[in-house]
């Protein structure tokens, strides 16, 4: 995380671009170029994009020069010693460093100082936004100050200068702040069609890839025991038990609310459960509720063949985190078809009281496929089911939404 002259932050990350993904001749070596994307603080969370996720096109970019500002701008300096610091609006606000403390003073006289936990050098940024000033302290400018004062301040405009000597000086337009999310999926009525309450035994349009005999609809619920078979095992995945049904098309939710009973801090590799979209043995993806190691988590993970440019192809698997987990937990997949390729995209969000949920990662499947939809219970191992037995998931229903 950087932060620009402006104040604004950014996210520095690697990628992978999927029309360009390997080194040439390399046997499936993956190019990582770093991308940078704008990160946003919404209702004191940090999101990228307004929740939008990477960019997939060229953006503004960081405000990196300084320029001619005026009215809420953002000034900052290096400081190394004692009455070094920036001041703007003509003078009449401004912060220094004053005996290992860090002060703020207006044109009134009014003085707040904290102080500092370590001594200079540092960085002071001084933010003049409509009438409030804020001063910050900070030893390498990535976005965790060290320490933090606020003053209320005239309105106007003026020059900002370095004061004491200080180095690196620098103005710039402060940034605006981003605080609305992008929408969320929308969640529509639930057709009836692609869905099951589990009341009486399985409903009409599922269809067993292998038979599971740990699975019975019973009190309102279907309950299925996790078994050992994994379709992300080469040697058992074409065993495994999966419970599919025809996906509608166009836009859609499908929701599931998942108990699952592995308890916490205890090595259940790897007992999960969830969602599923299944194209084949090679080509899915499932929102799982996951026990690894002594964690628990929410993974949203892909399965898929890929052909290296000069290579041979491979199977590779790969998953990202969305919310945090709780013995009872809600899953939700939002599809859509992707407007410029056609593809089938699905994004992922979970919740543990169905009222508050977190969206995060999105996958794809190829345009032209028809991929089915459907649930999943798995990931036990000999050693875990010796030790624990096998974990029941209690899924309360099936829906989808549109």
């Amino acid at each position: 995380m950087v932060t620009d002259l402006s104040g604004q932050q950014w996210f520095a990350y690697h990628a992978v671009d999927r029309t360009d993904p390997f080194v040439t001749n390399s046997n499936g070596w993956l190019l990582r170029p770093m991308l940078l994307d704008r990160l946003d603080w919404i209702d004191g969370w940090p999101v990228v994009n307004a929740g939008a996720g990477p960019s997939e096109s060229s953006k503004v970019s960081p405000v990196t020069t300084s320029s001619a500002a005026t009215g809420d701008v953002r000034v900052e300096a290096d400081v190394t010693g004692t009455g070094q610091g920036v001041s703007a609006r003509g003078g009449r606000v401004s912060a220094v460093i004053d005996n290992g403390r860090l002060r703020l003073t207006n044109r009134f006289g009014l003085s707040r100082s904290v102080q500092l936990p370590l001594n200079v050098p540092g960085t002071i940024a001084l933010e003049i936004r409509g009438n409030q000033a804020t001063a910050e302290f900070s030893e390498d400018r990535l976005g965790d100050p060290l320490a933090t004062l606020q003053l209320p301040m005239s309105a106007g405009s003026g020059s900002a200068a370095p004061v004491g000597g200080a180095g690196n000086f620098s103005i710039a337009p402060l940034y605006k702040p981003v605080t609305r999310a992008v929408p969320t999926p929308r969640i529509g009525k639930v057709d009836s069609r692609y869905s099951d309450e589990f009341t009486r035994g399985l409903g009409a349009g599922w269809t067993w890839r292998n038979v599971s005999p740990d699975a019975t609809v019973a009190n309102g619920a279907l309950q299925w025991k996790t078994e050992s078979n994994d379709v992300t095992d080469n040697n058992t995945a074409a065993k495994a038990s999966l419970l599919l049904r025809d996906q509608p098309t166009g836009n859609f939710v499908v929701e599931t609310k998942l108990h699952l009973n592995v308890g916490t801090d205890t090595v259940r590799n790897y007992q999960q459960a969830g969602l599923l979209v299944y194209l084949d043995d090679e080509n899915w993806m499932r929102l799982d509720h996951v026990a690894g190691g002594t964690g628990r988590f929410i993974e949203f993970g892909k399965r898929m063949r890929f052909t290296p440019v000069g290579a041979p192809s491979v199977v590779t698997f790969g998953g990202a985190m969305i919310g945090p987990p709780a013995e009872t937990t809600w899953l939700r997949l939002a599809h859509d078809v992707v407007p410029q390729t056609g593809e089938h995209r699905y994004r992922a969000a979970s919740s543990t009281d169905g009222k508050h949920w977190v969206w995060g990662a999105a996958w794809i499947l190829p345009a032209g496929t028809t991929p089915r939809i459907g649930l999943v219970s798995q990931g036990s191992s000999a050693q875990t089911e010796a030790q624990y037995g096998k974990a029941t998931a209690l899924f309360d229903y099936f829906r989808v939404t549109r």
